[in-house]
């Protein structure tokens, strides 16, 4: 597996700053989870919208969703928690 390079900082204003290896991202300072049943995240299944998955300590149950478009996934805004 190739060495995945990442930095990110998050300034209070809503939104992360980062890089990951030599890609530049700005996204909101939310996070939701894979795990909801609900149809909210029918977009992020069929890969229409661009959110990443991340498993952390190999918890593949609580599967973490992080990116641009998690607003759209979670539109009710119940299933994002805010980093502040």
């Amino acid at each position: 597996m190739a060495n995945i390079h990442v930095m990110a900082l998050d300034f209070g204003n809503g939104f992360v700053k980062g890089r990951i290896n030599d890609e530049n991202f700005v996204i909101p300072s939310r996070i939701g989870y894979k795990s909801n049943t609900d149809k909210q995240l029918e977009g992020f299944i069929n890969s229409e919208i661009e959110v990443s998955e991340f498993v952390i300590n190999d918890d593949y149950e609580n599967i973490i969703l992080f990116g641009k478009d998690l607003d759209k996934t979670t539109s009710t805004g119940k299933d994002t928690a805010s980093t502040n």
